[in-house]
């Protein structure tokens, strides 16, 4: 009996001492995962920010836990931020949601590939050896295969109608990988445009990534055409280097209308010699192919002429090709010479609704006494010539009447 009770005492002596080697003394169980990244999927040139949780599932505590990031193309770290982090503690079991975070934020490289890419992290406890680092996949996806317009251009900025002018697109590759066969299709119907030299489409062969292009096309407008902005619709579409086709619609505005071209003059003029007054009626014509709107004029004050009565009117619209009139009431005043200037103002807009402002002088012939009484100008009196004729008139019937009157006696 004492035989069993002492086998059984060293049975379970040795029991313990087996336990007590395979329980270690710091029995903790670090295990390490990738929370997320921000944004996902990740973009060339962008700063994401990977977050990664630390838990203990073992009985004792992890003291003095070192976090490491090994950062490798295309990630790079922020300037001033470091690779290494002293995260403190991990309390034993401290699991699933109250694991430890640990943050890093990187740069993603211009020219990063797509594709789920290998982050490698490291950690140790305390003064132990770094525990074999660990590649975490970060998700990088490059920018859609797309040709951007950037910019449309007309030369000239409006194009007159009859007139020709350029239509320039300008449009960036904005994908990694060089795009084929760009096509520009601008779609002229219902549009008083035509192409002119060529046809309305255009076909490159290729455009290299990040890269500028532009394609011109050489219009004419109609004639007839009215002045306003016009809506052309166009259309890209391209290859990408995989061969995938892509098409984007696009509108642009082509502006049609032209500087007008106004012409002043003095229709008729009642004023004939100086220190006088008359209406006089200025001819306002729209020699252009452009409309004139909302037109302003007036007349100003010289040393030599005075405006009696208002010196503003407004006419409105002159259409191409077309007149309109405007008298006024003027004294000239004592002048030496036979020519007069008149002084116009003039506002007024195109089709378009743009500004224009200008200024006119206009010439008035006038006449001295004895040269307005000698072409009958003057008040309607009969013209030397005229008096002369008539003289010989009354001479002739007088001579007549008396021969008559003789003749009889």
């Amino acid at each position: 009996m004492k035989q069993l009770v002492v086998t059984i005492i060293i049975g379970l002596a040795l029991i313990g001492s087996v336990l007590a080697v395979s329980i270690p003394e710091n029995s903790y169980k670090v295990n390490v995962s990738l929370v997320n990244q921000k944004p996902d999927p990740a973009q060339p040139g962008e700063i994401i920010e990977v977050r990664f949780k630390f838990e203990n599932a073992g009985s004792n505590r992890a003291d003095s836990l070192q976090v490491e990031l090994v950062p490798k193309y295309p990630f790079s770290l922020l300037p001033g931020d470091t690779a290494l982090q002293n995260v403190g503690s991990l309390q034993s079991h401290q699991t699933a949601e109250n694991g430890l975070i640990v943050k890093y934020k990187l740069r993603v490289d211009d020219n990063a590939v797509e594709g789920d890419t290998p982050l490698t992290l490291r950690y140790r406890i305390g003064s132990d050896a770094w525990i074999q680092p660990k590649d975490f996949k970060i998700s990088v996806k490059t920018l859609e295969s797309i040709l951007y317009v950037t910019s449309v251009d007309t030369v000239p900025n409006s194009i007159a109608p009859g007139g020709v002018g350029k239509i320039v697109i300008h449009f960036k590759n904005l994908a990694d990988s060089f795009l084929q066969n760009v096509k520009t299709t601008l779609d002229l119907r219902g549009v008083p445009l035509a192409p002119i030299g060529s046809s309305n489409v255009n076909i490159m062969d290729k455009v290299d990534a990040s890269e500028n292009a532009q394609v011109e096309f050489t219009v004419m407008a109609e004639a007839g055409a009215a002045s306003k902005v016009y809506k052309v619709p166009f259309e890209l579409s391209y290859n990408d280097d995989l061969g995938i086709k892509y098409a984007t619609n696009n509108t642009v505005g082509i502006v049609i209308g032209g500087v007008p071209d106004l012409g002043v003059t003095i229709d008729t003029s009642k004023i004939v010699s100086s220190g006088t007054s008359g209406k006089v009626v200025l001819k306002f014509v729209n020699k252009g192919p452009v409309d004139i709107k909302f037109m302003n004029i007036k007349v100003d004050d010289t040393d030599q002429v005075s405006v009696i009565g208002s010196p503003e009117a407004y006419i409105g619209n002159i259409d191409s090709d077309d007149f309109e009139t405007q008298d006024f009431t003027l004294y000239v005043g004592n002048v030496k010479d036979d020519q007069v200037i008149i002084p116009i103002d003039m506002s007024y807009k195109d089709a378009n609704y743009n500004d224009y402002h200008e200024k006119k002088e206009l010439s008035l012939r006038v006449y001295s006494s004895s040269d307005a009484q000698k072409y009958g100008l003057l008040n309607g009196s009969p013209s030397y010539g005229m008096i002369i004729t008539i003289a010989i008139v009354v001479i002739g019937i007088a001579g007549y009447y008396f021969y008559r009157k003789r003749k009889k006696k």
